[in-house]
Formats: C-alpha cells, structure tokens, sequence
C-alpha cells in the first residue's frame, strides 16, 4: 500500500509537453535559418560531425529531469 502527499504536484508534468514543442518549433525555426544561410552541401562542409543523437540525448535527460523532479515533490509513501 502507498500513499501519495501532495498530488498537487502532477501538474508539474504538463512541462514535458511544452518542452517537446518547444523543441519542436526550435528544431523548425533553425532549419529554415540554416536553409536561408546556406544550402546543405556548404552546411555539411561548415559543420562536419554535427550529431543529431547529442540533442535527442538531451531532450530525453531533460524530460526525464523533469518527470523525477515531479515525483519527487509528490512524496509517495510505501508501506
């Protein structure tokens, strides 16, 4: 059996959606920056080992983070 202190605290949650569009519109905004900059063949040269696996890694900590943290202010209880 467990209880949980302060439910309040799973709105905390809703900041995983607003951080995946965030992210989403950023990963858009910055395509059409780099398209109006350059065309692709220049921007592979300028920038050779861009590592896309980095900044989904990221996302997925920060999601993560933030899902602990609102755990963490629940304060489940068990037994």
């Amino acid at each position: 059996m467990f209880e949980l202190e302060e439910k309040i605290y799973f709105y905390v949650l809703f900041a995983i959606p607003l951080l995946l569009v965030a992210f989403l519109m950023l990963s858009i905004w910055k395509k059409k920056k780099q398209k109006q900059f350059a065309d692709h063949r220049l921007l592979s040269r300028l920038s050779p080992e861009k590592s896309v696996f980095k900044l989904y890694f990221k996302l997925m900590l920060w999601c993560l983070a933030i899902a602990c943290f609102s755990i963490a202010l629940v304060n489940p209880k068990f037994g």
